[in-house]
């Protein structure tokens, strides 16, 4: 009985020593993997592929958004939330002459580029990069008329509360629009070009993405909301990707929060 009580023993600390190997490992790969998120070998990577595989869906995304939000006879402050190396806020902000942009993104080693990009197409003046991560913005609370938000929010620490702070920052009347994917009124043709460029395109499971995103929304008690998950014609078997559109209440009210978030728009990107 000795012999197997401690032939158990051991068999547990073994047991108990690969758990917390493992969550040691675990641990370090997830701060590894934050670390290269905001490396500037990561921006320069994805920089090129702005300019290369993806170059085309900028103009649409662009051209999408400013037809269905008016954004063309708008004003105020526009947020494209993950935004790296800027090319859908430099296309934002060439169609809508009134309004100013932020590319808000964990890494600033896209900001560079971001401001040769804007001054290369004169609207340097109404484009600014900000360092953010989407669970922490550093926005005041409805400072924002429009939020834009393409291919990050997989890689938000947590959804719930990134979506929180979106609906924070917009003002009462302001929408946002997240997703991933390609613009609704992308061409089928190409649409099959970007993703040949991108072998294929990411590989995940979009019904249990509509979900996470639907419970987001729903804990917040958001009740202006809807997923739209693009299907052009002749485009059978394209991953168009999905997107999740809400806006804010005009009736909410509340004083903003000046002071208490780092950024007030007016006053401190935008002289």
């Amino acid at each position: 009985f000795l012999y197997w009580l401690a032939r158990m023993l051991s068999l547990a600390k073994v047991a108990v020593s690969f758990i917390l190997f493992s969550l040691v490992a675990m641990s370090s790969l997830s701060a590894s993997q934050t670390s290269n998120w905001q490396s500037k070998q990561a921006a320069d990577k994805f920089t090129q592929t702005a300019s290369t595989a993806l170059e085309p869906v900028y103009g649409y995304m662009a051209d999408y958004l400013a037809s269905r939000f008016d954004l063309a006879g708008a004003t105020g402050t526009g947020i494209d939330l993950g935004g790296g190396p800027g090319n859908l806020c430099v296309e934002l902000a060439q169609r809508s002459p009134s309004m100013r942009w932020i590319d808000a993104d964990i890494n600033p080693n896209f900001f560079p580029h971001l401001d040769q990009l804007a001054d290369s197409t004169g609207v340097g003046s109404r484009v600014k990069g900000v360092r953010a991560d989407a669970v922490d913005l550093p926005f005041s609370d409805q400072s924002a008329g429009f939020v834009i938000s393409r291919g990050s929010f997989q890689f938000w620490s947590d959804l719930d509360k990134a979506v929180s702070e979106i609906h924070r920052v917009l003002e009462p009347g302001g929408t946002a629009f997240i997703g991933r994917g390609l613009p609704p009124n992308m061409p089928a043709d190409i649409a099959r070009q970007v993703r040949r460029a991108q072998n294929g395109g990411p590989s995940y499971d979009i019904d249990a993405t509509e979900r996470h995103l639907l419970d987001a929304v729903k804990k917040l008690g958001i009740k202006d909301y809807k997923i739209i998950r693009p299907t052009p014609q002749g485009a059978d078997k394209i991953n168009y990707g999905l997107w999740l559109e809400f806006s804010r209440d005009k009736l909410e009210g509340g004083l903003i929060s000046e002071g208490q978030r780092a950024y007030a728009m007016d006053t401190l990107l935008f002289r």
